[in-house]
């Protein structure tokens, strides 16, 4: 686990390794305070972190053994 910083926060998030290779996966606080309400970025900074981030889970599910969150997120997308 790693993190990312955003307006003074600091922000969790995972390199996790799909089948179709390693992608980054970030919490849904950070994706709320990436966007505004109308569903912009709120920043260009914003937009570079949110490109990065392949998907955003709950918080508590980032702590998921990485097979466990692998299934989830395949199972949403």
């Amino acid at each position: 686990m790693r993190t990312v910083k955003f307006e003074n926060k600091t922000y969790c998030i995972r390199d996790i390794t799909f089948p179709f290779g390693e992608r980054t996966v970030g919490t849904e606080k950070l994706n709320d305070a990436l966007m505004t309400d109308d569903g912009g970025y709120v920043s260009e900074e914003a937009k570079l972190i949110d490109e990065s981030i392949f998907y955003f889970v709950e918080e508590n599910n980032l702590c998921l053994q990485e097979k466990e969150l692998v299934l989830k997120i395949i199972s949403e997308i």
